[in-house]
């Protein structure tokens, strides 16, 4: 009787392993990489560069900034744009940690740090604006809430898991937070350099507001967006092609 105790517990301990192996195989993941866009902004030239990368503990890092080339560099002094996300995903989720972001071009030009506390649901941190008086934040928050990088991973994995997703998402904003109204724009097939995609439309837009983005993501390169587009008053304001994709070795 104790042999067979034995032979069931050992049974029951193998069993819940590959319970967990499995379980952790099929969790979603991104795939960590580097990409650069050539960017359009009224007319301006840019380049938009992002990178994602994970550590062993499945923490990722994203990174987006945008600087000007050309003659426009020139004017604009070097400035750029730089946010920075840190988040993990749990089951379909992203949860976001910390977000970061220098602007030194808009008229919005200042800096934000705000760190994700989701055990006590708390944001705290700092904005410090162009010609406003810094302010410190401390406010509670509900969950899931993301940041205006996060919220683009967010709309990948929901693409990748086939999930049935939220058609509202919110997003932190030195204003407050910020409803993004998601809407699945169909299916095209585009050409970005030299090269043609397969790809998938999804919009995003604040309720009330007049500009509105637009991502066509290609499955193919693991739903990056190959063509970004943000139009304000139906009039597009900015265009960004993918020149370049290097996923992680």
């Amino acid at each position: 009787m104790k042999r067979e105790t034995a032979m069931l517990t050992r049974w029951i301990a193998l069993a819940a392993t590959l319970l967990a192996m499995n379980s952790y195989a099929e969790a979603p993941t991104l795939t960590p990489h580097q990409a650069e866009y050539k960017v359009s902004i009224s007319g301006v030239s840019g380049r938009l560069n992002t990178v994602l990368d994970v550590d062993e503990q499945g923490n990722y890092t994203a990174i987006h900034a945008i600087k000007p080339t050309g003659i426009a560099r020139l004017i604009a002094g070097g400035g750029r744009i730089r946010e920075q996300s840190e988040f993990s995903i749990d089951d379909t989720f992203v949860v976001v940690s910390e977000y970061h972001s220098v602007d030194q071009l808009s008229r919005e030009k200042g800096e934000i740090r705000i760190a994700f506390d989701h055990d006590e649901q708390t944001l705290t941190g700092s904005i410090a604006l162009k010609d406003q008086t810094p302010v410190e934040v401390d406010t509670d928050f509900a969950a899931p809430l993301f940041d205006r990088v996060s919220v683009q991973y967010q709309l990948i994995l929901d693409l990748k898991t086939e999930s049935e997703r939220n058609d509202r998402y919110a997003i932190f904003d030195p204003d407050g937070q910020k409803i993004l109204e998601i809407t699945n724009i169909g299916q095209r097939n585009v050409k970005v350099g030299r090269k043609r995609y397969d790809v998938v439309g999804v919009r995003h837009q604040s309720p009330g507001s007049s500009r509105k983005t637009e991502l066509w993501l290609a499955p193919e390169l693991d739903y990056l967006p190959v063509l970004i587009e943000q139009y304000r008053k139906e009039k597009l304001r900015l265009r960004a092609t993918l020149r370049e994709y290097r996923p992680a070795a």
